[in-house]
């Protein structure tokens, strides 16, 4: 009776020792599953945030065309903008002529001296007042056209701005990716490490078991039975390094 009940024990231990290997071959393999899904995850985010990145570069990239071609565009507004105002002061001074020609005309008609007294100075103010005007046309051509070359500029510097901005979004997105890259290899050698973890547990487990049953076995544990247990829980040993 005695040498049965410590074979139930032998056997008891053995089993367990089974049960416990496999549980941490299993998490080991668990964990190591999860580690590559964690791994894809953060590849699989680097590349999903690169492309947005990405996307954000190209709209940069077309804002920044806009931009550059509103500059062009004022540009050309200015000096269309002089040119008006060029041909729009000759036609102010061919105006005073006209009217100082036309003040003689009629100062002649009606039997005056031209060019002294009150007739000259009519004239002289009508000449004073049209040069004023020619140059008021002039400044204000100036004042506009000027306008256009700094809403030119602004359009430049905004272009400038925005490719700026381009290759910055670019570089993030390189940056995300590896990121991605790099956190995925750590998750993946994590998940190697849990695996070979669980293989040791499971095996150091068994080399347990095989010890305590040949202790018992050295202490007249029961012969045949502690001998076949001891048997089991080296080959058991050797199942759980697989």
């Amino acid at each position: 009776m005695c040498g049965i009940m410590e074979g139930i024990m032998v056997a008891t231990t053995v089993a367990g020792a089974v049960q416990q290997s496999n549980a941490q071959r299993q998490a080991g393999r668990a964990a190591a599953s999860a580690a590559g899904a964690q791994s894809a995850a953060a590849i699989s985010q680097g590349v999903h945030e690169q492309a947005g990145f990405l996307a954000q570069a190209d709209a940069d990239r077309y804002n920044a065309d806009t931009s550059f071609a509103n500059k062009r565009i004022a540009e050309r507004l200015s000096g269309e903008a002089t040119q008006e105002g060029k041909i729009s002061e000759q036609i102010s001074r061919l105006d005073t002529k006209q009217q100082i020609g036309l003040q003689r005309v009629a100062q002649a008609a009606s039997g005056s001296v031209v060019d002294q007294g009150s007739n000259l100075n009519l004239v002289q103010d009508t000449a004073v007042f049209g040069e004023f005007e020619a140059r008021n046309i002039r400044a204000s051509t100036a004042r506009r056209a000027q306008g256009f070359l700094d809403q030119g500029f602004n359009y430049g510097r905004t272009g400038d701005l925005q490719l700026l901005q381009a290759e910055h979004s670019v570089a993030a997105g390189d940056i995300a990716v590896q990121s991605g890259v790099a956190s995925g290899e750590a998750y993946a050698k994590a998940g190697e490490e849990a695996l070979r973890t669980g293989k040791a547990q499971a095996s150091a487990t068994m080399l347990q078991a095989a010890g305590t049953v040949a202790m018992m076995w050295a202490g007249g544990a029961g012969g045949g039975a502690a001998g076949a247990a001891a048997g089991g829980a080296a080959s058991g040993t050797t199942s759980a390094n697989n």
